[in-house]
């Protein structure tokens, strides 16, 4: 017979409240912002055009975003191996 396991109390709640606290806070930063846009290695430079249905600005890429992805991009060709 197997043994009835209890449920365990849920003790991450408190830092799951202040992580979408935190998020909050970023988004609505985000959102206020002139243009956004986020980086990584198989993204380069990526503009954000909305978060979460709500629009970034005018809704489109900005010129900062663009201009960065350009430059990057073209270190990427003329460095590589």
């Amino acid at each position: 017979m197997r043994k009835q396991q209890t449920a365990r109390p849920q003790r991450r709640v408190p830092a799951i409240n202040a992580l979408e606290d935190g998020m909050s806070a970023l988004s609505d930063e985000a959102l206020a912002a002139k243009e956004t846009f986020i980086t990584s290695a198989s993204l380069f430079v990526q503009p954000v055009v909305s978060i979460d249905g709500k629009m970034v600005a005018n809704g489109k890429p900005g010129p900062m975003a663009t201009r960065l992805r350009e430059i990057y991009i073209d270190f990427a060709r003329a460095t590589a191996v």
